[in-house]
């Protein structure tokens, strides 16, 4: 005769197997229901366009187009694939069952505005709020250009500074002309430590 341990045991056995099997099921059709979708960008005149930035819509998932202008996503069939490139409109592709996309992109210039490209060598480290330009330099970014010279630990570290060797004998070898942001070398003050460097 059964008891109630047993009773009890085997219908929590069989919530077990009900549940693994159902997560069983979600995990298999979550699985078919992505696919690899890959294509190839080109523009009107059958040139490969790379760099482009291929995106399932509302999704964080992106990829970018390789040289040849092919790209490889996960996404699900009836998703939106988002295509963005500087200079070409933007394209929005629905999926089918079609795992291989030949797209093209067209070119405007209507929505390129003006391209500014700003460049630095590191962190800011200017003061802005002076009515003269001042950089702080610490002894730590000196000591890792690899120089010996003051002028030429500087110039590496700053990019607004330059100091020019000379390879003429005499007194001339001893100080470098320094200028900094295009001023001429009277017109530039190093301070070390606060204190006032050269003339």
């Amino acid at each position: 005769m059964k008891t109630t341990n047993d009773i009890m045991k085997k219908n929590s056995t069989l919530r077990v197997l009900c549940i693994l099997t159902v997560f069983m099921f979600n995990l298999l059709t979550t699985k078919a229901q992505n696919s690899t979708v890959t294509g190839t960008l080109t523009d009107e005149k059958n040139n490969p366009v790379a760099g482009a930035t291929v995106a399932v819509k509302n999704k964080s998932l992106a990829v970018t187009s390789n040289n040849e202008g092919t790209f490889t996503i996960t996404a699900r069939v009836g998703e939106v694939l988002v295509i963005t490139s500087v200079g070409y409109a933007e394209l929005e592709v629905k999926l089918t069952a079609v795992t291989s996309y030949n797209l093209i992109l067209k070119a405007t210039t209507s929505s390129l505005g003006s391209v500014t490209v700003i460049g630095s060598r590191g962190k800011p480290r200017s003061d802005v709020n002076r009515p003269v330009p001042v950089d702080v330099i610490s002894s730590q970014e000196l000591e890792s250009t690899g120089q010996v010279d003051l002028g030429q630990m500087a110039q590496f570290t700053s990019p607004s500074f330059n100091s020019a060797k000379n390879g003429i004998n005499g007194v001339a070898n001893y100080a470098d002309p320094a200028s900094l942001r295009g001023m001429s070398p009277d017109q530039s003050m190093v301070l070390v430590n606060g204190k006032r460097r050269h003339q």
